[in-house]
């Protein structure tokens, strides 16, 4: 029962090893701005300005606000369109280039006359005449 069940590397499918390494990128962008956002949200949000002084501001918002939410925004946005244009590569997949693995066509495949007939068949099963 210590069979490794997991594929060697090299018998990996390069769509799939792709697919990983974008959602590792992903996955480590969204942990890295949830901790930015919580992390510095709740140090800066909750402090009080000294007796008698007003609220930092910056651009016509609270300083807190441009620090925790607005620039880290902004970088994700820039992030975003960086890892979707740059990042992320498009794959050729192969239903999408009209051949099959042999290099015919796929609209010459078709169905065959007596496959037809059973898929006919088959689907007239369970109906009462």
């Amino acid at each position: 029962m210590s069979e490794d069940w997991r594929v060697p590397v090299e018998d990996e499918d390069p769509l799939l090893r792709s697919a990983r390494r974008e959602l590792k990128v992903a996955v480590m962008f969204w942990v890295v701005f949830a901790a930015w956002a919580l992390g510095l949200g709740k140090l800066l949000a909750y402090q009080k300005p000294p007796e008698g002084e007003m609220i930092d501001m910056i651009m016509g918002m609270p300083s807190w606000v441009f620090w925790v939410v607005m620039l880290p925004w902004f970088m994700a946005t820039v992030f975003t369109l960086w890892f979707a244009l740059r990042f992320m590569k498009d794959h050729d997949l192969l239903g999408d280039s009209g051949m099959n693995e042999d290099g015919t066509p796929i609209a010459e495949q078709g169905v065959k006359k007596n496959e037809v007939g059973e898929i006919e068949g088959n689907a007239g099963e369970g109906r009462e005449a």
